[in-house]
């Protein structure tokens, strides 16, 4: 055997084991990506639970977004449930609960006289 057939054979079972060590890498990483999506999909499971098990599976697909989009801010925030806290503590809530039930009233007030609402979204 000449040393060019020896050389063409060592690259041979390199390309060979190359060919092995690639096959258990893709591997190894197809099992990551499904332990991954597990975990995904357990945390996706128990933020939905919280949704809700604190009642807000009650508010709409878009107040539901409206919602996160305005928590979004927060994360990047030292402690942002905390601040969280925090802000809420701090807000006029009762005097929100107190308006949003008058809106209600009123509403319903309207609805009951057969009046036509238009429901117009305040940026505001």
């Amino acid at each position: 055997m000449t040393r060019a057939e020896k050389a063409a054979r060592a690259e041979a079972r390199l390309r060979d084991r190359k060919k092995t060590i690639a096959k258990g890498i893709a591997q190894a990483q197809a099992v990551q990506r499904g332990e991954d999506r597990k975990a995904r999909d357990k945390r996706r499971y128990l933020v939905g639970k919280l949704v809700e098990d604190a009642g807000l599976l009650a508010l709409s697909d878009r107040s539901l977004d409206a919602l996160f989009q305005a928590l979004g801010p927060l994360l990047p925030l030292p402690n942002p449930h905390l601040l969280l806290g925090s802000l809420l503590a701090r807000a006029p809530l009762a005097q929100w609960a107190q308006d949003a039930a008058e809106t209600e009233a009123e509403v319903q007030a309207l609805m009951a006289h057969n009046v036509t609402l238009v429901l117009v979204e305040d940026h505001g």
